[in-house]
C-alpha cells in the first residue's frame, strides 16, 4: 500500500517504518501447527527482515518504573527478578537446558489458594473462574443473551440452540452473566481514539439490556466514562467450524481472569497464575510472570503433580521455549 501511495517500489515506498515486539512474548497463533511451522509464522520469516535494524531495550519499565520511589533493597529485588525473567524468556534459567524451570518460593501459592488465581491456560477454565467470581461480588447479576444466526442457506442446518452452545475465541459468549463492579474486556475495536481497543479493560458500573456503562482502567484513558453497545459480530468460516455465525451481543469477556495470552501488553498491580495445568506454548510462562508491576505482585499456583513427578514438591512446572526464534535476532 505504501508504495502504491509513494508511487515507489523501494520496500515500504521508501519510508522508515518502525516495528515493535518481543520474541519473548506468545508467538502467532498457528491451529494445530507444529513448533517449526509456528516459527514460520513469525515476521522474522519475511522476505524484508534482513533489511531490518534491530534496537534492543535494556530497562524493564512494568518493573522499574517507580525506581525513584524505591528503596535501596526494593530496587535490588526488583532487579535481580526483572533478570530471572528474561532467563524465563530465552529459556536460560531452566532445568538442565530442558523444558522445567523451578520457581521461586517466594512466587509460589499454597495449594489451598485456588480462589486467588487470575491468569489461566485455557478458555473453559477462564470462564468457569469467572463465573465463580462473579457470584462473590456483592448485588444481583444479570445475564444478557445473544441473538445468534447463520448466512440464510445454512439456516436449516444449524439449530438456533446449537448455534447458543458455540464458544469461539475472540467472541463473546451466548450467555453473559454481570454484576455491577465486575471488571471486562473488550473483544473488538470500537473506537481507538476514545480508548476502545481490543484488550481494553472495563469497570462495569451501569447494566442495561442495550447498553452498558463502564469506566475505563487500562490506557491514556483511564478514569473516563463510556457507554458500549450491543454489536453484531461475526467469526470467520474455518475447518474446525464450517459456518459464518452472527452474534448479536456484548463484545466482552469477564476479565478478573484471563488467559495467558490474553494479558499480554497489560499491567496488572496483582496477578494470580494458575499452573494446575502447565503451560504448552512458547514464553506462555514468562508472559505470565511478568504482567505484574511489581516484584511482590504475582503469585503461582503449582499443584502437587506439576511439571516432572520426581520434582514436584520443590516449584518445578513447564516452560516451553523455542529457542531458534532467537537466531534471527542477534
Amino acid at each position: 500500500m505504501l508504495q502504491d501511495v509513494r508511487t515507489s517500489l523501494a520496500r515500504f515506498g521508501g519510508i522508515t517504518v518502525l516495528l515493535a515486539g518481543d520474541p519473548r512474548q506468545c508467538l502467532p497463533v498457528v491451529p494445530k501447527a507444529s513448533p517449526t511451522q509456528i516459527l514460520d509464522a513469525c515476521i522474522m520469516n519475511a522476505d524484508f527482515w534482513g533489511e531490518v535494524q534491530i534496537l534492543h531495550l535494556s530497562t524493564n519499565m512494568r518493573l522499574l518504573a517507580a525506581v525513584y520511589r524505591m528503596t535501596e533493597t526494593e530496587l535490588a529485588k526488583s532487579r535481580e527478578f526483572a533478570d530471572w525473567l528474561l532467563g524465563v524468556g530465552d529459556g536460560s534459567a531452566n532445568i538442565d537446558g530442558g523444558d522445567t524451570i523451578t520457581l521461586p518460593d517466594h512466587l509460589c501459592l499454597p495449594v489451598d489458594s485456588r480462589h486467588k488465581t487470575g491468569l489461566i491456560n485455557h478458555n473453559a477454565d477462564v470462564d468457569e473462574l469467572n463465573n465463580m467470581i462473579i457470584e462473590l461480588l456483592p448485588g444481583d447479576a444479570q445475564t444478557i443473551y445473544s441473538a445468534d444466526s447463520v448466512d440464510e442457506e445454512d439456516g436449516s442446518l444449524y439449530p438456533t440452540e446449537y448455534l447458543n452452545t458455540l464458544n469461539i475465541p475472540g467472541m463473546p459468549l451466548h450467555a453473559v452473566r454481570l454484576k455491577v463492579g465486575c471488571t471486562a474486556m473488550l473483544l473488538r475495536n470500537m473506537d481507538p481514539g476514545a480508548g476502545l481497543c481490543n484488550g481494553t479493560r472495563l469497570l462495569l458500573t451501569r447494566l442495561q439490556s442495550r447498553v452498558l456503562e463502564a469506566i475505563i482502567l487500562t490506557g491514556d484513558h483511564a478514569g473516563q466514562t463510556i457507554l458500549l453497545p450491543r454489536i453484531t459480530l461475526k467469526n470467520a468460516s474455518s475447518a474446525d467450524l464450517p459456518l459464518t455465525l452472527y452474534r448479536t451481543q456484548f463484545p466482552i469477556r469477564l476479565a478478573m481472569a484471563m488467559t495467558i495470552n490474553k494479558s499480554q501488553g497489560q499491567s496488572l498491580g496483582h496477578v494470580g497464575v494458575c499452573l494446575e495445568n502447565p503451560v504448552f506454548s512458547h514464553r506462555q510462562l514468562y508472559v505470565a510472570l511478568s504482567q505484574a508491576s511489581n516484584v511482590h505482585g504475582v503469585k503461582v499456583l503449582l499443584p502437587t503433580t506439576t511439571g516432572t513427578q520426581q520434582n514436584a514438591s520443590h516449584n518445578v512446572t513447564d516452560n516451553i521455549v523455542f529457542r531458534r526464534i532467537f537466531d534471527s535476532m542477534a
